[in-house]
């Protein structure tokens, strides 16, 4: 008797991250109470809150908080209780993600700001506008704030001007969700989380909107060297005019480049050289009104330097939680090194190299990974005085994320659970008509008498 056996599918996504709050909000005065709250599922059996040390979050977590509470209370802010939390809980055998950052600010600690507009408090959807904090007080940064934005800050270093210090906040083509209540703080660069009082507000209100246009590069936005790219601005089909811009770094809400204005929205790069790679954005006209800039696209040239060694110093096959260490190495000078992944275009990570064994090499962290994280990773190395020009790529190394009884849902043993379960389905259809046909023979059998002597009679 042939049997088959199917093998148990195991869940394979690690834990989801919590949430991380402060209570009553992560901007304190001084000398008030906060309490941080670690937010995790019903069946959470304990719970890490950590203080992130700067400049090495990876490294450097001071933990404040393991047990089974949730919450680490503060009774008085002070300076050195400002800075970046994140937590994790723990629920069977593994622990979560980290949350995200929340950052704890004390404010209050010196006068206000003013904040003003130079381009008035009503603008049309598509105006660029600006926004300017001063103080008589040298403060080194002004920060900017958005009322009902909580997670909306802009950090802006700060120049002399007329016996005190003042910077201006760009906000180019803006629309609709711009438009509200602004504030801005000033900080000193020693204590960046202890923030001056609030500017008095100010009430930015934005008439009409357009919907930004999305940019493209084809066939990519990783381009070899002398191949050609095209760059594409798509808006709606009433569009009137469009623009594609370079970003001239650092300064890219001052320095952009108009490479194409008119009734194209396409910009054809025959062959590619170093000075083409970097940021592009765009933006179209409708209605006699300009849209808010597109994403901005990264252009990449590779295929300049030989090709770095990826290798993992974890293993190509880990656990859902564990943490990850990849390491991207070369023998040539790299000033840094970019991780990518096949599957996800948007993904890279860059980090500076450090001397290794006559070579250059970073390690690249992935802490409690998850199922989403397998895939395909390949390194890149680049210069910093070129940071767009990128090595040929790594050879490729296959990351798997496995369940927590060891065994490995991979593609081939996804096809291998669909071939198993429609093999399966079949024998119980052909099992089912069997017994089926059985039944009626049986029945046939037994009834034919019977029919017979009704038929006589």
């Amino acid at each position: 008797m042939m049997s088959l056996v199917l093998p148990t599918l195991l869940y394979l996504g690690s834990l989801p991250p919590p949430v991380i709050t402060a209570q009553p909000g992560s901007m304190v005065l001084y000398n008030e109470p906060v309490t941080i709250l670690c937010q995790g599922p019903p069946d959470a059996e304990a719970y890490e809150i950590y203080k992130v040390e700067e400049p090495e979050p990876r490294d450097r977590r001071k933990l404040l908080v393991a047990g089974r509470t949730n919450t680490s209370y503060i009774q008085e802010m002070k300076p050195d209780k400002t800075g970046l939390y994140r937590c994790s809980y723990k629920s069977g055998e593994h622990w979560s993600l980290f949350s995200d950052p929340l950052r704890v600010v004390m404010t209050g600690t010196f006068d206000k700001p003013s904040l003003s507009s130079m381009s008035g408090t009503v603008v049309a959807s598509g105006d660029n506008v600006k926004l300017q904090c001063f103080s008589r007080i040298r403060f080194h940064a002004f920060i900017l704030t958005k009322e009902d934005a909580p997670q909306f800050t802009q950090r802006q270093s700060s120049i002399t001007q007329d016996n005190g210090q003042q910077t201006t906040f760009h906000m180019d083509h803006v629309m609709s969700t711009q438009a509200g209540t602004y504030s801005c703080y000033g900080a000193f660069s020693k204590d960046p989380y202890v923030w001056s009082h609030p500017s008095d507000p100010l009430q930015l209100v934005v008439r009409g909107s357009l919907p930004p246009p999305v940019i493209t590069a084809q066939p990519g936005s990783m381009v070899l060297y002398n191949e050609p790219v095209t760059i594409r601005c798509q808006g709606p089909p009433g569009a009137e005019a469009y623009k594609i811009y370079k970003v001239e770094e650092p300064e890219p809400k001052d320095g952009k480049k108009l490479l194409v204005t008119g009734k194209t929205d396409t910009s054809a790069i025959q062959e590619m050289k170093p000075y083409w790679t970097g940021p592009y954005c765009c933006s179209y006209q409708s209605g006699g009104h300009w849209s808010p800039l597109s994403n901005i696209l990264h252009l990449v040239m590779t295929g300049s330097y030989d090709k770095p060694s990826l290798s993992t110093m974890s293993g190509t096959m880990v656990a859902p939680g564990d943490n990850v260490t990849l390491q991207c190495f070369s023998r040539i000078g790299f000033q840094a090194f970019i991780l990518t992944k096949e599957d996800a275009p948007q993904f890279t990570q860059r980090q500076s190299s450090t001397t290794q064994d006559n070579g250059k090499q970073t390690t690249f962290h992935m802490d409690r990974v998850t199922s989403t994280q397998a895939g395909t990773y390949r390194c890149y190395g680049a210069f910093s005085k070129d940071p767009y020009v990128w090595s040929h790529p790594s050879d490729p190394l296959q990351l798997v994320v496995r369940g927590p009884a060891g065994w490995s849902v991979s593609p081939e043993n996804q096809v291998r659970l669909s071939l198993a379960g429609l093999v399966l389905l079949v024998l119980v259809v052909l099992v089912a008509e069997a017994c089926y046909s059985h039944k009626r023979s049986v029945y046939g059998l037994r009834s034919a008498p019977y029919l017979s002597i009704m038929t006589n009679t």
